[in-house]
């Protein structure tokens, strides 16, 4: 988003399921305009393989789609009808916005970037010309919800973490959070179990 009192325009998605809109809404002089991002052909791929919207170019209106299968970044000014609109958690700290992947539906789990051995986080930043995936974090199953901690005035000593939950194995994953600590940042700390398995029914 970007704005000013009298300018300001942002960027969001609409959800239908299958299939999305990229919608851009600009403020100016008192107007307010509301206007759709082309949607071209669909790729007829499996989900997994699909191209995931992680951004859009403010200056010249393209799409940035993120393709799991070999990691690419690309432009277009067409959204493939069946392009990926994943929910993203903005960590302001770090400049960064977190898109999270629930898998299939039947399991969530992914079978591309994480194998079949859960679902996955793109941690992505924004650039001048575009963005950048900094990782595809495999985690738990199913959709994940990431919340950020860091230290504050009174409490230095707290370490720069991502907690991420896994919706259907009812456990958080710690991660790194910390740019300037390479040797922990985007990895896998720990794993909190929150599951008594004898106690959910159904659990597996």
């Amino acid at each position: 988003m970007q704005h000013s009192p009298e300018h300001w325009s942002a960027v969001c998605h609409l959800d239908f399921g299958e299939h999305g809109a990229l919608v851009v809404v600009q403020h100016s002089g008192g107007y307010t305009e509301v206007r759709p991002v082309a949607a071209g052909p669909a790729t007829g791929l499996e989900r997994s393989r699909r191209p995931r919207i992680v951004g859009m170019h403010g200056g010249s209106g393209e799409v940035l789609l993120w393709n799991p299968v070999d990691g690419r970044v690309s432009k277009t000014r067409q959204i493939p009808a069946d392009a990926v609109f994943a929910y993203a958690y903005v960590d302001s700290n770090t400049g960064t916005y977190w898109m999270v992947e629930d898998g299939d539906k039947d399991k969530g789990e992914d079978d591309v970037v994480c194998d079949g051995s859960g679902s996955y986080v793109t941690v992505v930043r924004p650039l001048a010309e575009g963005a950048q995936v900094l990782a595809a974090v495999c985690l738990g199953r199913g959709h994940h919800v990431p919340c950020f901690v860091r230290p504050f005035e009174g409490r230095g000593d707290i370490p720069r973490r991502a907690f991420v939950s896994n919706l259907l194995d009812g456990t958080v994953h710690v991660l790194g959070n910390d740019p300037g600590d390479a040797a922990t940042y985007l990895k896998v700390l720990e794993t909190i179990n929150l599951c008594q398995a004898e106690k959910e029914a159904g659990v597996t």
